[in-house]
């Protein structure tokens, strides 16, 4: 395993609940072979529609495109990655109740 550096913000808004707009991510680092692991718990307050991952440098403000993955998904694997890397992440999690308004960031470091 690897160190692993984690700065997380999550964006809210109005009255409702945080769960409702954040997803609550956790990750492993892993230096051989080089991964990164996010893991998240499934939303039990709605079934998502869709989580959408976008990954950068920490320099960079364009995340570019992001994978997306089906609601159901509780994890993402990011083999493309280099041992003494710096990344962000960034997941977006859409609802039918709230389309694309629950992001969660980290930064992360493969070491």
């Amino acid at each position: 395993m690897g160190l692993l550096l984690v700065a997380a913000t999550a964006r809210t808004s109005g009255a409702e609940s945080t769960w409702e707009f954040c997803v609550q991510v956790s990750a492993t680092v892993q230096v051989a072979p080089a991964q990164i692991v996010l893991n998240w718990p499934q939303d039990t307050y709605t079934q998502p529609a869709s989580y959408t991952v976008f990954r950068k440098a920490p320099g960079p403000s364009s995340w570019g495109t992001g994978t997306t993955l089906p609601g159901t998904t509780t994890n993402y694997t990011d083999t493309n990655v280099t041992a003494g890397t710096a990344y962000e992440y960034q997941i977006i999690k859409t609802t039918s109740h709230i389309p694309a308004t629950a992001i969660s960031t980290l930064a992360l470091m493969c070491r």
